[in-house]
């Protein structure tokens, strides 16, 4: 892209690239999963349990009426990986009773899934990331709109860098160094 951008410039000489800031923030999404490793294996193993199992589902829906299933993110979307995560911290409790009912013995998924909610220091990931970092999805879907004018974009990144600038945790650093 910004070998495309200087050739265009011959062409328009106020052109100014912009690097793709949902991209970025996408980056930094990928590092926020990679520092919580107790969550990306409860989001993994929990998206599972519920996969191809009609059973299971009813017995969710039967339990809590109000809340939907979990949310399967994309990889490639590191905000949806950040959005599952704010889902278990909001129910963590009615998920980890739901699926703790299960036998483990009836599907790898649920033990698997039963595992990772016996970490110690889970809830608390959960806490931190939805404390911490709970905008990034927001903000992505803001950038990817049309019309979002550069001043606004740059803002809503500044914001942003403000608020992990203010946080002293480990990931907030690591992030931190990144940008």
């Amino acid at each position: 892209m910004n070998k495309a951008a200087k050739n265009l410039q011959l062409f328009y000489s106020n052109l100014v690239h912009t690097t793709c800031l949902a991209h970025a923030l996408n980056c930094l999404a990928e590092v926020v999963r990679i520092e919580f490793p107790l969550v990306n294996s409860l989001i993994n193993t929990g998206k599972k349990v519920f996969l191809k199992a009609p059973s299971r589902i009813e017995v969710f829906r039967e339990k809590v009426k109000d809340v939907a299933l979990p949310p399967q993110p994309i990889l490639t979307r590191s905000g949806s990986w950040v959005e599952a995560a704010l889902y278990y911290c909001e129910h963590y409790a009615e998920f980890k009773e739901i699926v703790n009912d299960f036998d483990p013995s009836c599907a790898q998924s649920v033990a698997d899934c039963q595992s990772a909610l016996k970490n110690y220091g889970l809830s608390s990931q959960l806490s931190y990331i939805k404390s911490h970092f709970s905008d990034i999805p927001d903000i992505i879907k803001k950038l990817e709109t049309q019309n979002l004018l550069l001043t606004e974009s740059l803002g809503l990144i500044e914001n942003f860098q403000k608020t992990i600038d203010a946080n002293k945790g480990d990931a907030c650093k690591k992030i931190h160094k990144i940008e």
